[in-house]
């Protein structure tokens, strides 16, 4: 039986779905990084690939990633991150391959914490990625 994340982790997963094929996309590279404001750089957290329903389930590794992100006075209330999904890698591995306009896509966001909203939870943050070979969509999922 998994262990639950703690009570005020902020967890993080991703779903991206083949338009084009109508089905999930599965095995495509998906890199996680977060946003590091005294360099001005992102560096690497996690990269993982999607399972056969096309699913990354990245756990609590916002709550334990290193808090890079601060305002002006040096407090830590928000974290910028990035989804790079590698759709070139993933479409030319497809039978009958079309070209492939985006060779990845990036997906930047930011997780508010605890203290910036108030709440005494965690929260979950869940980014779907609905692709074709020329064109892509995201939102915020729940």
């Amino acid at each position: 039986m998994a262990s639950s994340p703690p009570l005020n982790a902020r967890t993080l997963s991703t779903h991206v779905l083949d338009t084009q094929r109508g089905t999930p996309a599965a095995q495509m590279q998906v890199l996680l990084c977060a946003y590091d404001a005294r360099s001005q750089s992102f560096r690497e957290v996690a990269c993982e690939r999607t399972n056969d329903a096309g699913r990354i389930n990245f756990g609590s590794v916002l709550s334990a990633a290193p808090s890079y992100g601060a305002n002006e006075r040096g407090e830590s209330s928000s974290n910028v991150y990035k989804l790079r999904f590698y759709t070139q890698s993933y479409f030319d591995a497809q039978p009958n391959a079309l070209p492939c306009f985006y060779p990845f896509v990036e997906v930047a966001f930011q997780v508010v914490h605890e203290a910036a909203s108030g709440s005494s939870t965690g929260a979950h943050y869940h980014v779907p990625l609905i692709l074709s070979s020329f064109g892509y969509s995201t939102y915020r999922g729940s």
